[in-house]
């Protein structure tokens, strides 16, 4: 399968396969040692396996984006801490812009809530003429450059009962992020944290139907050239630091 996450791999399909099960049946994500353990291959190997798969399942999400005309999306950035910055002047932190349609989530990461790179990620993320909506007043003065430009996202403090949500879909997803990631990962750097958030969205977009995510996982194989994997990183990460996926 060429340009997809089996590409140019001397690992067995089987072995991907049994990588990509353990994932779909794992609420928490699987570190490399305990997959290199399992499968019975070196660290580095299987530290490239989940680093395919990761940009794998992101690829798979991306096809689609949030919301339409008559279905709003609601935004929110918030903040995760324990995150590896090897940037001087920094703090060990990243931020997470969340979009919600109600049924699914996207994330992204920005390193800092410019005003160009939240554009981006809009209309990465987002339906062309789909309404955005925030209820966070701080995630407001954000996407309004502090009050020197337009609102990208109209500020609505009661936004999930003004758009009909069934609970809090970005509470939801922050609190089982926040839960396992940090019980499962140390030392993961700011470059590589969109990968993880976009392995947990995916489970967390397939919560009501969690029996179905491995079949999901391979219904199809996006392509996973060069080209593609860095639109796919400008599409989930404003975050200006060299790729390294080999």
């Amino acid at each position: 399968m060429t340009n997809s996450v089996f590409d140019r791999t001397r690992v067995p399909l089987r072995l991907w396969l049994y990588a990509m099960l353990t994932i779909a049946n794992s609420a928490e994500g699987i570190a490399s040692e305990n997959l290199a353990r399992q499968l019975s291959v070196s660290r580095p190997t299987s530290l490239r396996m989940l680093t395919r798969i990761k940009y794998h399942l992101a690829a798979l999400d991306a096809k689609v984006r949030l919301g339409h005309a008559s279905r709003p999306v609601l935004c929110r950035v918030i903040t995760s801490r324990r995150i590896q910055n090897n940037q001087r002047n920094t703090r060990n932190i990243a931020r997470i812009l969340i979009f919600a349609d109600g049924t699914s989530i996207r994330t992204s990461v920005i390193f800092r809530p410019k005003r160009s790179d939240i554009l981006a990620l809009i209309k990465s993320n987002i339906v062309d003429g789909a309404l955005l909506f925030t209820d966070c007043y701080w995630t407001s003065r954000t996407l309004s450059a502090y009050g020197t430009a337009k609102p990208l996202a109209h500020h609505v403090p009661n936004g999930l009962e003004h758009l009909h949500f069934h609970g809090d879909p970005i509470s939801g997803f922050a609190s089982y992020f926040r839960q396992s990631f940090f019980d499962q990962y140390r030392g993961v750097t700011l470059e590589k944290f969109w990968l993880y958030l976009k392995e947990y969205e995916f489970r967390f977009n397939r919560r009501r139907t969690s029996s179905a995510t491995f079949w999901d996982m391979i219904s199809e194989f996006p392509d996973l050239a060069d080209r593609d994997r860095r639109q796919l990183k400008d599409s989930c990460s404003r975050v200006n630091l060299r790729d390294d996926l080999n």
